[in-house]
C-alpha cells in the first residue's frame, strides 16, 4: 500500500500549483476584459483555465482512497493539512477574482472587438459560447 500521506502531499502540491496557474490565468482575464480586448483573446484563456481544472479533477480521482485514510486519521498529518490551507486560500483568491471578472461580463463588456470589426456580443452569449470549453 502507497504511503497515504506522501501521496496526498504530492498530489495536493500538484493541485496547488495548477491553482496558481488558475489565478494567473483569472487575473489575465479580468486585464483581457477591463481593458475590452478582443474575444479571440478570451477563449484561450478560458480553455486553459478548463484544462487546468480537468487537471485538478484527475489529480482527486487518483486519491480518493488516500483522502478517506487521511480523513480516518485521529492526528492529520501537518504537511499535508499545511498544502489544503494554502489551496484554500488561492481558491478564495480565484473567486474574488472571478467575482470580479462576472461584473465586467454582465456590466461592463457590452461590447467586444473582434480583430479589426467590432461586434456588439451580450457578455451572457460570450460566456454561454465559451465558458465550458471542452
Amino acid at each position: 500500500m502507497r504511503d497515504f500521506k506522501d501521496t496526498l502531499a504530492k498530489s495536493y502540491e500538484r493541485e496547488k500549483r495548477c491553482y496558481k496557474q488558475i489565478l494567473k490565468l483569472a487575473e489575465e482575464l479580468h486585464a483581457v476584459l477591463s481593458e475590452r480586448r478582443p474575444v479571440s483573446e478570451i477563449i484561450p484563456i478560458l480553455k486553459n483555465k478548463n484544462r487546468l481544472m480537468r487537471e485538478i479533477e484527475s489529480i482527486e480521482e487518483l486519491i480518493v482512497e488516500e483522502k478517506k485514510l487521511y480523513r480516518d486519521v485521529p492526528a492529520r498529518p501537518a504537511d499535508v493539512a499545511r498544502i489544503i490551507d494554502e489551496i484554500s486560500s488561492l481558491i478564495e483568491k480565484v473567486l474574488a477574482v472571478e467575482r470580479k471578472n462576472e461584473i465586467l461580463f454582465s456590466t461592463g463588456g457590452r461590447s467586444v472587438s473582434r480583430s479589426r470589426e467590432v461586434a456588439n456580443l451580450a457578455p451572457e452569449a460570450v460566456m454561454a459560447k465559451y465558458g465550458s470549453l471542452e
